[in-house]
């Protein structure tokens, strides 16, 4: 649902752009002066690359740790062994920390057990996981704010804070983002913008 979740940006441009660079590392070892300078140019134009290369490589590393910490968290389940699924996505998040789903996952995550502190009756416990929602939604904002579910969700979080105006722009938002989707969430249904 977003740019940045389509294949061909994570394996096809990387691949490209890895064996481009090693293609210029050969041609500025190679006897034949394919590029032109004197050797020292050469050297720290070959050096340069492995450099970036290195970069690149570490930087996919990063994303794909992420990617398989965030696959065990979602085998979680939400309701069960909350704080096991909470450590994965963190340890996720930091890995990745642009990650918009485990971000918003993260926020879910607060927000259910938010609703279960509010309806046990646990206020301290339920404003203390309502801020960690909001600040997770926050996070996953960032990283993409067009992802309209967010600011629904978030704003459930802000009325439970009883941050009506805050609220009140994230359900604007949210159906600014996506002005014909039929009211799913409570918060649409009760509030006529």
């Amino acid at each position: 649902d977003n740019i940045f979740g389509n294949v061909s940006l994570f394996f096809a441009v990387p691949g490209f752009l890895f064996f481009w660079n090693l293609g210029q590392w050969a041609a500025f070892q190679g006897k034949d002066h394919v590029i032109q300078g004197t050797g020292f140019l050469r050297r720290l134009g070959s050096v340069s690359l492995i450099v970036l290369m290195g970069f690149g490589i570490f930087s996919l590393y990063r994303k794909l740790r992420a990617e398989i910490v965030y696959f065990r968290a979602s085998q979680i389940s939400p309701n069960e062994k909350s704080r096991a699924r909470e450590e994965e996505l963190l340890i996720s998040k930091g890995w990745n920390r642009y990650d918009v789903h485990c971000a918003f996952d993260l926020g879910n995550l607060y927000s259910l057990r938010m609703e279960s502190a509010r309806t046990q009756g646990f206020s301290e416990e339920m404003r203390e996981n309502a801020l960690k929602a909001v600040e997770a939604y926050t996070d996953a904002l960032r990283s993409n704010p067009s992802y309209n579910e967010i600011f629904e969700a978030r704003a459930r979080a802000f009325r439970l804070l009883h941050r009506e105006e805050e609220a009140n722009q994230d359900i604007k938002m949210a159906l600014i983002l996506k002005p014909l989707r039929p009211p799913t969430s409570p918060l649409e249904k009760e509030k006529d913008l």
